[in-house]
């Protein structure tokens, strides 16, 4: 008796020492659920941000594949007309595809003695009013905008602009020229702007050197640069554009801030929509972007009243639950002190709550990585690359359901790299480098095939074992297209849909290889259009882009399969003939061709006729290159065309072969 009095006297602390470690585990766990949750919350800020910056990139890159397209028109047409120039910006669609792109123009690179020639040939075309501006009589030479497409009442302010005048601007040009690359500018302020809502802008160049590959030297370039393909960009439409269509949901969460420049100057702000407070939440995203080499830094915030966990009423909750446990245990162990044995039960009741709890965090943790509002496919694995969770996005773009999906291995998605390499690398590149991207093709559940953008990063323990893999995903096919697109153009009038220039030069070459090797002997037939521009005078250049378009289809028809014919430009044809027989069956086809080309007109209800004149050279009598050869075929067609009697001229004939 006196020891189990002694037993309780010594126990009669256990109620108080009971509630003070219940209310202390229960203070742990509620601040370690608070410390979770904002872990949580930044790894989920720290993946949208990236995949802002990840999708801004490319949206700039897509800007500069636009240029690219224009550099390949000059290729492909030699001297590029203003028309032509409006048709192939009309085409890109800049409004649809490009949202925030104020135009695209050419800034020609002139000498300055020769600008009052240029301005009065552009006068010519319609422009009275044009000048370059400003002008420095002291100057070298001076860049002058000449296209600027679409030329509605804003882009017209920079018409005939010298960019090179301005400090900013000629930086930027410079480094184009320098290193034959694309270049971003710094802030400007565009011509464009007027005194009502002026916002800061940037322009984007890419050099444009005469017909041949950029010289090696950067004193060869300027010698050779003919100008700039350019974008002017007012960054605030460009900015506010890009995060409506790629972030309509998820915009009001975040705030962007952009410098043009690799520190965040004030004085290179581009683009600020961070609202007031932003920065109070201790959250932020900084990535320095270089674009082309030319640095941007970029600051991403959340917004002040975006919740960015919602660990406080369960913490909260936690913590009355956890006080009123512990107070109940408290109790019991005062009411039940005599029993040791409900007392131990109940510490046990109490552990097995606190592993339950530990548990319903870990798998709250894994499902907070997966966002359902992300429009990119989101694919989480196991160490195993078991799929253990995947998103909407997932399944709208593979096909698969949920259900189909987890539990699955990630062979499911028959992933394919698309450049040299193998999954094996890719596997090991993250785990020694914990993140990869790349371009890869993969696999519908349809079957179909279709190339995808992936980034993969791992998820780690705290002793830096690999616990998960989130793979981000996008199905890139409509963007390969445009890059298609952007190269077939390189290579084919945009007009008659007819090889151009360049095809022909590429063509050529391997013909005259062939003739080398096997005595074959080409021929190549220059075709100038007469009476032509009388047409696009009088009934426009739609009535004059109708009479081209049949013109080719009438001489597509003449011609064997082996032969090509190309657009020149303009109003000008040229057939390669691979091999041919006799100067007779050269001046058969060619009175064919003029007979076809001879033959009336019907556009928009007006008859009209047409001639041509058609010079003729073979090889090798005509010359050794393809240049050689369309040089001489050209000045045989100004023969056949300065001769009124005949509309053939053969080089190296006498005058009988010659038609007229």
């Amino acid at each position: 008796m006196v020891e189990a009095i002694s037993f309780t006297h010594r126990l009669r602390w256990l109620p108080l020492l009971i509630l003070c470690i219940g209310l202390w585990l229960t203070w742990l766990q509620h601040a370690g659920m608070d410390k979770r949750q904002q872990e949580l919350a930044r790894a989920r800020f720290e993946m949208q941000a990236r995949e802002v910056v990840f999708r801004l990139e490319r949206r700039l890159q897509a800007n500069v594949d636009v240029l690219h397209g224009v550099t390949g028109l000059f290729a492909a047409s030699g001297l590029v007309e203003r028309g032509e120039f409006r048709a192939y910006v009309e085409t890109l669609r800049l409004d649809v595809h490009y949202p925030g792109i104020q135009g695209v123009g050419f800034s020609q690179w002139v000498a300055t003695p020769d600008i009052p020639r240029l301005e009065a040939a552009i006068r010519a075309e319609g422009f009275p009013q044009f000048r370059v501006h400003p002008l420095k009589v002291d100057a070298a030479h001076q860049s002058a905008i000449v296209f600027i497409e679409p030329f509605d009442w804003r882009n017209q302010r920079a018409f005939g602009f010298d960019m090179f005048s301005e400090p900013i601007r000629q930086q930027a040009m410079r480094r184009a020229v320098e290193t034959g690359e694309p270049s971003f500018s710094g802030r400007v302020t565009l011509v464009q702007e007027t005194e009502e809502a002026p916002q800061p802008g940037f322009l984007i160049y890419l050099p444009i050197y005469q017909k041949g590959p950029p010289p090696a030297t950067s004193a060869g370039r300027w010698a050779q640069l003919v100008g700039w393909a350019y974008s002017p960009i007012r960054a605030h439409d460009l900015f506010t554009a890009f995060l409506e269509s790629e972030f309509p949901a998820m915009r009001r969460h975040f705030g962007l801030r952009i410098f043009a420049a690799s520190t965040a100057d004030a004085d290179a702000l581009l683009y600020d929509d961070l609202p007031a407070g932003s920065s109070e939440s201790g959250l932020s995203f900084t990535r320095t972007l270089m674009l082309h080499g030319t640095p941007w830094h970029i600051e991403i915030h959340p917004a002040p009243d975006t919740p960015l966990w919602d660990g406080d009423e369960r913490s909260i909750g936690i913590l009355w639950a956890g006080g009123l446990l512990t107070v109940l245990l408290a109790l019991l162990a005062h009411v039940l002190l005599r029993s040791h044995r409900l007392i131990q039960s109940a510490l046990e009741q109490s552990v097995r709550t606190q592993r339950q709890l530990a548990e319903s965090q870990a798998a709250l943790r894994l499902a907070g990585t997966v966002m359902d509002a992300s429009p990119l496919g989101i694919v989480a694995t196991n160490a195993r690359r078991r799929i253990v969770s995947v998103n909407p996005a997932f399944t709208r773009i593979t096909g698969y359901s949920p259900d189909e999906a987890v539990g699955a291995s990630t062979r499911l998605m028959d992933l394919r790299p698309l450049r040299n390499g193998s999954l094996k690398a890719v596997w090991q590149a993250l785990e020694q480098q914990g993140t990869w991207e790349d371009e890869l093709e993969s696999r519908r559940k349809d079957g179909s095939l279709y190339p995808m953008r992936l980034s993969i990063t791992t998820v780690r323990d705290e002793h830096g074992t690999i616990q998960n893999y989130i793979g981000l995903f996008q199905d890139i096919t409509e963007q390969h297209k445009a890059q298609e697109n952007i190269r077939r153009l390189a290579h084919h009038d945009y007009l008659t849909g007819l090889p151009n220039r360049a095809m022909l030069v590429e063509r050529a070459a391997i013909e005259l290889q062939g003739a080398q090797r096997y005595g074959h002997r080409p021929a190549i037939l220059f075709i100038d259009l007469d009476r032509f521009k009388p047409i696009n005078d009088q009934f426009g250049h739609e009535a004059g882009d109708a009479v081209l378009i049949e013109v080719a289809r009438r001489l597509s028809e003449r011609l064997r399969e082996s032969d090509l014919i190309c657009r020149q430009g303009g109003d000008e044809f040229v057939v390669l003939m691979p091999d041919h027989h006799s100067t007779e069956g050269l001046l058969r086809l060619a009175e064919k061709l003029l007979q076809a080309i001879e033959m009336p007109y019907e556009v928009a209800g007006q008859r009209m006729t047409l001639s041509a004149s058609i010079g003729i050279v073979t090889y090798p009598e005509g010359g050794e290159t393809v240049d050689d050869l369309i040089r001489s075929a050209d000045a045989a067609m100004y023969r056949a065309k300065a001769d009124p009697l005949r509309k053939v001229y053969v080089a190296g004939a006498s005058e009988g072969p010659s038609t007229g």
